[in-house]
């Protein structure tokens, strides 16, 4: 009886401590990705004229472009450890993640709108782009009835 109880409690302890290091690994993941708009003041500009699809130069497109993709890889992440149970328990709501409304706030732009019809599908997988559109066309449906 000693010796299950050993095992449980090494079991238990071995998951919270994968779900506080995935939990640490992405929120330093998410410091990284605001840390850009604390300390670059030109990024921050071309963050601005992205967002109210002000015309852009072909580096800031890339720029802009990569931000989302920053973004999207940070979003994954999320829904990867969710998926697997190593979040903690309440963190992160997979449907919330998905519908992520910053997230959506950047691919409704016009540089974001590219990137999520023309380069998403190199860099994420078809079911997690799949949801993220789902989730966008029940949010653009949403708006174009109120």
């Amino acid at each position: 009886m000693i010796l299950v109880s050993l095992f449980h409690y090494n079991q238990t302890s071995a998951q919270y401590h994968a779900r506080a290091q995935t939990s640490v690994q992405i929120n330093d993941q998410a410091l990284e990705f605001v840390d850009i708009l604390m300390r670059d003041k030109e990024f921050v500009e071309i963050y601005r004229k992205g967002l109210s699809n002000q015309p852009l130069n072909e580096n800031e497109v890339v720029q802009f472009s990569y931000f989302i993709v920053r973004m999207a890889g940070l979003l994954e992440s999320n829904v990867t450890a969710a998926k697997a149970g190593v979040s903690f328990e309440g963190d992160y709501d997979v449907e919330f993640l998905y519908g992520n409304p910053f997230m959506h706030k950047l691919i409704n732009t016009d540089v974001g709108e590219r990137w999520f019809k023309e380069d998403a599908r190199m860099l994420f997988s078809e079911e997690f782009l799949s949801n993220i559109s789902a989730h966008r066309n029940k949010d653009l449906s949403s708006a174009a009835s109120a």
